[in-house]
C-alpha cells in the first residue's frame, strides 16, 4: 500500500537569467523523508535530484522552449486529484503568459491556459490552494509589473476563473506576488498578496469566499519600495495560516511571520549577510527534521524556505521557527544549493500545503430515500498533528493521525425550515480504497452515521461538517440532496 505523500513539496526555480527549475518531492517512505531536487542548465528543463550534492533522480522535463531566459515562477499542489502535489509554472518577463500544469508523477503536461490577456508579456506569479474548498487544488495568477494589480484564481477542477479582483489600488504597477492558505479555520484557501516594487510593503489577505479583507498590514517600514514577498503556512500550529513575508529588492534581508489568527508578529529574524539586498523569496512547509543525514519526522510546525534575490550564491535555507514561539528566534535545519554556487540570478522557491478531502459515498446526489437511511463516506485533512497534541506514549514518527476528529450531519430542509441535526457519526471505518491513494496514515479515514425517523416526508440537503482537531474548526463540509418518502 502506497505510503503517505506529504504535501511539503518544494520547489525552486531560478529567476531571470536561466529558466530552469528544481523541484524537491518530500515524500514519507519507511519512516525517513526522501527530497527530490533539479540541478541547473541553460534551459526551462526541470529535472528531479536528491538534495545535498546527490545525483539526479529523473530526466526531468522542458517547462517552456529552451531557449526561453525569462525566468520560471512555479509552485504546486495537488491539481489534478491524485494525492500527489502537481507542479505549476508561469514565465516570467518575456513570453506570453501560459500558465502550465505538468502532472507531479510523470511530468506529463496535463493542462495549460493564458493567466492573463495574451498580450501580456510582462511575467506572472502562482500559488497554488484550494481556494474553493472541493478537494482540487486551484491556480492563484498575479501579474507581474506593469499592469493594474489584478489576481485570477482557476479552479483546478474546471479551469474556469472562480474569483477575479484587484489586490491594489488600479494605478499601481509593481505587479503582486501571492499566496494562499486557510487563514480563518473555514475550509477555504485565503489569498494572500504581497506589492511588488514600486509601492510600500504592503501585504493584504482576502477571505476566499466573499473577497473581504483578512489582514492589512506594513510588512517592513512603510517607506521601503522594493516589494514583500509572501507565504503562507501554520508556523506557530494552531491550525490556521500564519502569514510569512520576505523583504525584497533593496532591504535587508529580513524574514516575517505574522500570525494569521490574531495578526501578532510571531517571528522575525535576518538570514544571509546583512548587507544583501537582493531580496528573499519565502515558503512555508513541514519539511520534517534532519537526523543522522536523513530527512525524517514532522512536527505539525510549518517550516520556513528561504532562498536569495539576485547577488547571492543559490542558497535555499529550511528554517525551523515554530518551536521558538512564543519568545522568536530560528535554526536552520539544513540548505542546499539550488545551482552551481556562481551563479547569482536569484532563486525562486515554493512549497505545496495540506488539502482538505472528502466524500458522501451514501445517500447519492438526489436519491429518494425512506425514513430509515445511511450517511457514510471518508475525509481525510493532510496536515499534521503538532506533537504537543499527541500523548507521548501514542507518539510515532509515522503514520501521522488524520486530524479529523469529529463530523457532524445535519439536514438542511429545502422550504426554508431550521435546520435537523442528525447526529454526530462514527469516524475510524476502515477505507483501503482511500488509503491506497492517499497514504496509509489515512486507512481509517472511513465514517458513517445510521438515521432513523428524524426526517419527515420532504426534500432537504443533508450536509457532512468536518471538525479539525487541531484548529477546533469545521472546517470542510459537503452536501447530498434526498428526498424522504
Amino acid at each position: 500500500m502506497r505510503q503517505s505523500i506529504s504535501r511539503s513539496r518544494i520547489i525552486v526555480c531560478v529567476s531571470w537569467a536561466l529558466a530552469v527549475g528544481l523541484v524537491l518531492d518530500v515524500r514519507a517512505s519507511s519512516g525517513q523523508v526522501r527530497l527530490g531536487a533539479v540541478g541547473a542548465g541553460t534551459s526551462t528543463r526541470v529535472r528531479a535530484t536528491k538534495p545535498m550534492g546527490y545525483p539526479p533522480i529523473d530526466n526531468g522535463f522542458d517547462a517552456y522552449y529552451p531557449a526561453f531566459t525569462g525566468g520560471v515562477r512555479v509552485a504546486a499542489g495537488d491539481v489534478n486529484g491524485d494525492g500527489m502535489p502537481d507542479i505549476v509554472t508561469a514565465p516570467g518577463p518575456g513570453s506570453a503568459p501560459i500558465v502550465r500544469v505538468f502532472d507531479g508523477a510523470s511530468h506529463a503536461l496535463i493542462r495549460e491556459f493564458m493567466g492573463a490577456e495574451p498580450s501580456f508579456t510582462g511575467g506572472l506569479f502562482v500559488a497554488v490552494a484550494d481556494v474553493d474548498d472541493d478537494g482540487f487544488a486551484d491556480i492563484i495568477v498575479g501579474l507581474d509589473a506593469g499592469r493594474e494589480p489584478l489576481v485570477r484564481v482557476f479552479s483546478g477542477w474546471s479551469g474556469a476563473v472562480i474569483r477575479r479582483f484587484l489586490a491594489y489600488a488600479s494605478g499601481f504597477r509593481g505587479g503582486v506576488h501571492v499566496a494562499a492558505g486557510d487563514m480563518n479555520g473555514d475550509g477555504y484557501a485565503d489569498i494572500i498578496c504581497g506589492a511588488g516594487p514600486g509601492g510600500g510593503p504592503h501585504v493584504v489577505a482576502f477571505n476566499a469566499v466573499d473577497l473581504s479583507v483578512l489582514a492589512s498590514f506594513y510588512a517592513y517600514a512603510p517607506t521601503f519600495t522594493g516589494g514583500v514577498w509572501v507565504a503562507a503556512g501554520d508556523v506557530d500550529g494552531d491550525g490556521l495560516a500564519d502569514i510569512v513575508t520576505g523583504a525584497g529588492a533593496g532591504g535587508a534581508p529580513e524574514v516575517r511571520v505574522v500570525s494569521g489568527k490574531t495578526g501578532a508578529q510571531l517571528v522575525r529574524f535576518s538570514l544571509y549577510d546583512r548587507t544583501f539586498t537582493g531580496g528573499v523569496r519565502v515558503a512555508a512547509a513541514d519539511v520534517g527534521t534532519e537526523c543522522d543525514g536523513c530527512w525524517s519526522e514532522r512536527d505539525g510546525l510549518a517550516d520556513i524556505l528561504t532562498a536569495p534575490g539576485a547577488g547571492a550564491a543559490p542558497d535555499v535555507i529550511i528554517w525551523n521557527v515554530g518551536s521558538y514561539i512564543p519568545g522568536g528566534g530560528s535554526s536552520a535545519l539544513g540548505g542546499f544549493d539550488a545551482y552551481d554556487s556562481s551563479y547569482l540570478g536569484g532563486v525562486f522557491v515554493a512549497a505545496a500545503g495540506p488539502m482538505n478531502r472528502m466524500s458522501i459515498d451514501l445517500p447519492a446526489p438526489d436519491v429518494t430515500v425512506g425514513s430509515t437511511f445511511a450517511v457514510a463516506g471518508w475525509a481525510l485533512e493532510e496536515q499534521t498533528i503538532p506533537r504537543r497534541l499527541i500523548p507521548p506514549d501514542a507518539y510515532k514518527p509515522l503514520p501521522d493521525p488524520n486530524p479529523v476528529d469529529t463530523i457532524h450531519v445535519w439536514a438542511f430542509p429545502l422550504s426554508g425550515a431550521p435546520p435537523i441535526f442528525l447526529g454526530a457519526a462514527t469516524v475510524g471505518d476502515a477505507r483501503p480504497d482511500v488509503a491506497a491513494v492517499f497514504g496509509d496514515r489515512f486507512l481509517k479515514a472511513g465514517y458513517h452515521l445510521n438515521v432513523a425517523g428524524a426526517l419527515p416526508v420532504g426534500d432537504y440537503d443533508v450536509v457532512v461538517y468536518v471538525h479539525n482537531v487541531v484548529s477546533q474548526t469545521f472546517n470542510n463540509r459537503r452536501l447530498a440532496r434526498v428526498r424522504v418518502r
